[in-house]
């Protein structure tokens, strides 16, 4: 399994490598039209994303910047009387499609790569028929393909090849709890490992990635990374947690947070102006030089869900503003830079919408963003808190709620992949009800091109339970609330096509 991850990591420097050999192949969705528009034209993509009847779904895939011997044009034709496209690399197919008389030419769309190829890093597209349309569907996603036969569509094989872009991969992944609170009993598990080996043996997948939160100081101290030797650093560190999901198969998603743990939001040491002016250089320096030597990849949630008002370095808190948060980001993701830990990958992770009390300019996401230079992904926290209206708007579905900050970002950073840090379902609905929302969250999530990885939250809110239950599995701690089997059968279904 560290070869997979290994693996991972070799792409994520890979595809900016060869990014000049190859373009993004951007995909759109028309509910109204029940049919799906691909397009290579960064000024074709602009237009529909103004255009509120068309879905963007993010990069389907990336295609060959120009014709050459290895490659394959994919033509691209118009049906006017059914106002819809038509893809095929296939020139007999084109040439019969035109000599019918219902559909036009409209010339190459990209060149993709001949099914037959060999080519490493290459992956298939599935094509599907939509009886009930008579449109066709193409996707790189299994799971995407899998769903869209389970409603009905015909899979009528694989129609060329493309270079996968990282929804591709979709990755499925967990928070699960490495540490008890004193009031739960003894201490933190003493085999994280296992606890998260035993989650996935329950839900039937391989986790790929785990997130953990990690304050920068609790009541014995300042809390590092740790020396990150073989035995992954000092017990119970961020280090020794990271090498725990190393070992379960994972990679380490570090909930970064600048503060001390449990002393509430009017924190002053931890202000943004402190952060900025250089006085954590020396802990930040640290902890990026044991990332390094941790060797494995990890993703950096800094300072997360800053739109919001209920952290110290929240935006509307602490004479805080917008730049001085990007300021405080760029800081900590310089010291990084500098210090060569090529192998932390940052994660610049909003709440999905800001509490209507959030006021501009601290609501306003591209204000607050950092900078392309400096964020590797886009994260987001996004829950159906279900009854519990004062932290959302009542039981949503997924789409609901994440479809706006989606359409946003594919505006603002079409190029940027998109991890649902944290995500999961309020039990106060019967356990049918939260497992069909488990099913039609993994669906939509799978049509999300841009879409790399799907984080559940499987605890407490706010590790105690006297909050929301989000959990999909009951866990090694709260035994005593047992979690009904549907659910757990429910999320096991849903994140069947993730990979791997």
């Amino acid at each position: 399994m560290k070869k997979v991850i290994y693996a991972i990591m070799i792409f994520l420097f890979c595809i900016t490598k060869v990014r000049a050999q190859i373009v993004p192949v951007y995909r759109f969705w028309s509910q109204q039209k029940k049919a799906l528009f691909l397009t290579s034209s960064v000024e074709e993509r602009n237009t529909l994303l103004k255009d509120p009847k068309w879905q963007y779904d993010g990069i389907a895939f990336y295609a060959m910047s120009g014709g050459n011997q290895d490659s394959t044009p994919v033509y691209r034709l118009f049906n006017p009387s059914r106002n819809i496209h038509y893809y095929t690399a296939d020139r007999n197919e084109m040439a019969q499609l035109i000599k019918s008389g219902e559909w036009i030419y409209e010339g190459i769309a990209f060149y993709a790569l001949p099914n037959a190829a060999d080519k490493e890093g290459a992956t298939p597209v599935f094509k599907l028929f939509n009886p009930s349309t008579g449109t066709h569907f193409f996707t790189t996603l299994p799971a995407e393909r899998d769903a869209l036969q389970e409603e009905g569509f015909y899979y009528e094989g694989t129609v060329f090849k493309t270079f996968p872009s990282w929804g591709g991969y979709k990755l499925v992944g967990v928070h699960m709890p490495p540490f008890q609170r004193s009031w739960e009993g003894p201490g933190p598990f003493e085999d994280y490992k296992n606890s998260l080996l035993s989650f996935y043996r329950e839900t039937g997948k391989q986790h790929m990635v785990v997130m953990f939160f990690s304050s920068w100081e609790n009541d014995e101290g300042m809390y590092g990374f740790g020396n990150a030797k073989p035995e992954f650093g000092e017990k119970y560190q961020a280090g020794w947690i990271a090498g725990q999901i190393v070992e379960s198969g994972a990679i380490p998603m570090i909930t970064w947070e600048p503060w001390k743990d449990g002393a509430g939001i009017n924190q002053p040491k931890y202000s943004l102006d402190r952060i900025i002016a250089g006085e954590f250089d020396s802990y930040i320096r640290q902890f990026a030089r044991d990332v390094k030597r941790f060797g494995y990849p990890v993703l950096i949630r800094f300072a997360h869900e800053m739109n919001g008002n209920y952290y110290p370095w929240s935006c509307p808190l602490n004479a805080h503003d917008p730049s001085k948060y990007v300021k405080a980001f760029r800081h900590v993701r310089e010291i990084f830079w500098k210090e060569g830990a090529h192998n932390a990958f940052f994660v610049w992770s909003p709440n999905y919408a800001s509490p209507p009390e959030v006021k501009a300019p601290c609501n306003d996401l591209e204000a607050l963003y950092p900078g392309d230079d400096a964020v590797d992904f886009i994260g987001v926290s996004v829950y159906n808190w279900g009854s519990d209206t004062s932290r959302g708007p009542g039981w949503k579905e997924l789409d609901y709620l994440l479809e706006p900050f989606i359409r946003h970002m594919a505006t603002h950073h079409p190029d940027k992949w998109i991890i649902i840090a944290e995500t999961g379902c309020a039990h106060d609905k019967p356990p049918a009800d939260v497992a069909e929302w488990i099913r039609n969250a993994y669906r939509y999530l799978a049509r999300k091109g841009n879409v790399a990885a799907v984080v559940y939250f499987n605890d407490f809110a706010y590790h105690n339970p006297s909050f929301t239950d989000f959990r999909v599995t009951t866990g090694p701690i709260w035994t005593q609330y047992p979690v009904p089997s549907e659910i757990t059968q429910a999320y096991s279904e849903a994140i069947k096509g993730y990979f791997p």
